[in-house]
């Protein structure tokens, strides 16, 4: 009975009169249980739709940040210098002065 007033196909009205019939002056006790159950539900998708819509901006945000990267001159060619660095395993910054001096002319 508790699903079908979850689910719609149950009035209210109809719940709690059911509910009467059933346990009398005690159905006081499943109208509040409904009423929790149904506001905890509730909660409970309200903040699965917050975490969505977080998760959806940090990841629009994370894809713009990539978007810069991969599209700016100077991305790439930082880009470029990491990787050179990593594969010639230089640890000096003589390279990076250089590099830096000759991207700037």
């Amino acid at each position: 009975m508790l699903r079908s007033l979850i689910a719609g196909s149950l009035d209210v009205q109809t719940y709690e009169d059911t509910l009467r019939e059933m346990f009398g002056i005690h159905a006081y006790i499943a109208f509040t249980l409904d009423k929790v159950f149904i506001r905890t539900y509730n909660i409970g998708i309200l903040l699965i739709l917050i975490v969505f819509l977080f998760l959806s901006q940090v990841l629009a945000s994370a894809t713009k940040q990539l978007q810069v990267l991969v599209s700016e001159e100077v991305s790439v060619k930082l880009l470029q210098l990491h990787q050179s660095e990593r594969k010639n395993s230089a640890t000096g910054s003589l390279r990076l002065i250089i590099v830096k001096h000759s991207s700037s002319s």
